[in-house]
């Protein structure tokens, strides 16, 4: 709540989303509410004192690639948008920057970074505190100079919560733990899900690698661009395993360099680490397994949503990924073995659902004045039945029905305006209504369509055909 308030008073306008993919959504919000779409598996991984600088330009420059191996998120309000949209998405929903910052060039406070630690990491705390202004505050009971001199570590309280308040995807946390002070890095952008066993099998891989850093890599600054390793993460999630990675100049396809190159490397890092093999084995084969069969969770949603999407509407196809996930999720199964969802099962009733999960909102809408030759080509091209009128205003006025339209037609007369033939009288619904009270009135007026109206606005229809997904009708 505080958080929100903050950022709100900070924007003076609303939050934008705006995400491109396979679709692209558009949206305005009042608050930071989207922000709860992005659940990740945060994991953290304390530091020795003598690899701060080389681990955390790693954890950079694997990012990319790690990531691309688990996306989960490709759906959102029915688009489809990135592999792991959660990336794109959280930027957007904690945007604190206006349009006057967006001219000063003010960073986002969910980030990747904007280069590599060249001498230490305390670099990363100095370059945050000057360039990201304080968002929340709170007293600080402590005098850090003073608990040094008594031989403690200090808190660092402030610095604790100015850092939790941006949000980068690889985070560099200090702590106290059993009196002594750490470093650790708290890695953001690994998804939850698909199962719990996929969920250990990425940390598995993400530790093993970090563990087995190569020597050869440690001084990443003079090796690669910091650029490349960021537009690696991006690129991985838009794309996923579909990912051309730019990997030391070298242009290399996400699959090659995961299989043949970081999962070699992840074993030897575990077993550096005392994991005992057949652990090893059985959790870096999860992920070997999703790569070679092309089954991330993001792969089988894809895949699923647009099978489902020429039988279903988008609710009831959400709805079916959903409840085949979470039985999935219960009984433990690794994505890589998810079957395909079998499309002729229909095992729900038309009462468990309302007329929000089956309408349909794209539209063919015509204006009243448009003359009547393009209706019945409109409708062939569209294979719709009905056609809704609307004015100048946008406001529903009518609706024109094939069998009155090919009437019309026969006696040769096309000259006349849609507002001629159009019927008048429209009965229209609402979205929370049950479906079986909107299948009553179709039956009751015997009418083959229903606009459906929130806040005095069209927002779809409701079909006849709309139920023939249902194994029981009303």
């Amino acid at each position: 709540m505080v958080l929100n308030e903050t950022l709100k008073r900070n924007k003076g306008e609303s939050f934008e989303i705006r995400i491109s993919g396979v679709d692209e959504l558009i949206m305005n919000l009042d608050s930071i509410l989207a922000e709860s779409c992005n659940t990740s598996f945060q994991i953290h991984l304390q530091l020795k004192p003598d690899e701060f600088k080389e681990k955390f330009n790693w954890a950079q420059m694997i990012s990319g690639p790690v990531l691309a191996a688990c996306t989960n998120s490709p759906l959102l309000l029915g688009r489809e948008l990135w592999s792991e949209t959660r990336i794109a998405l959280f930027q957007q929903t904690v945007d604190s920057r206006n349009s006057l910052y967006l001219l000063r060039e003010q960073r986002p406070r969910v980030t990747f970074g904007n280069d590599w630690v060249q001498d230490c990491v305390s670099e990363i705390y100095k370059d945050d505190v000057s360039h990201y202004p304080l968002l929340i505050t709170a007293d600080v009971d402590e005098e850090s100079s003073e608990a040094l001199s008594q031989g403690k570590p200090p808190k660092l309280k402030a610095l604790a919560m100015h850092n939790g308040n941006i949000y980068k995807w690889n985070r560099l946390c200090y702590g106290v733990s059993d009196g002594k002070p750490h470093l650790r890095i708290e890695n953001r952008y690994i998804p939850t899900g698909p199962s719990l066993i996929d969920e250990v099998a990425n940390i598995a891989f993400w530790v093993g690698l970090m563990n087995a850093m190569p020597e050869e890599y440690k001084d990443l600054p003079t090796m690669m661009n910091f650029k490349s390793a960021r537009q690696n993460f991006y690129k991985a999630a838009k794309h996923g395993t579909n990912t051309q990675f730019n990997w030391f100049g070298k242009r290399v396809a996400a699959k090659k360099l995961l299989l043949n190159d970081l999962l070699p490397m992840a074993k030897k890092g575990l077993q550096k680490a005392g994991i005992p093999d057949e652990e090893i084995q059985m959790y870096l084969q999860l992920v070997e397994f999703r790569i070679k069969k092309n089954k991330t969770g993001s792969q089988w949603m894809s895949l699923n949503y647009n099978r489902l999407k020429k039988h279903f509407t988008k609710r009831r196809t959400a709805y079916f990924i959903t409840q085949q996930m979470l039985k999935n999720q219960k009984d433990n199964i690794p994505v890589h073995l998810w079957r395909n969802i079998n499309i002729n099962k229909k095992p729900c009733h038309i009462s468990d659902f309302t007329v929000s999960d089956v309408m349909t909102n794209e539209l063919v809408v015509v204006h009243e004045n448009d003359p009547i030759l393009i209706l019945k080509h409109l409708m062939h091209w569209n294979n719709v039945q009905q056609i809704l009128v609307e004015n100048n205003e946008h406001k529903l006025t009518g609706i024109v029905n094939l069998r009155d339209l090919e009437i019309l037609m026969s006696r040769g007369n096309q000259s006349k305006s849609v507002k001629s033939i159009m019927q008048s009288n429209v009965k229209t619904i609402s979205p929370d209504v049950e479906l079986v009270e909107a299948k009553k009135i179709m039956n009751q007026y015997n009418i083959s369509v229903l606009p459906v109206f929130s806040d005095d606005k069209l927002v779809g229809i409701v079909t006849t055909d709309h139920f023939n997904q249902f194994s029981i009708n009303a």
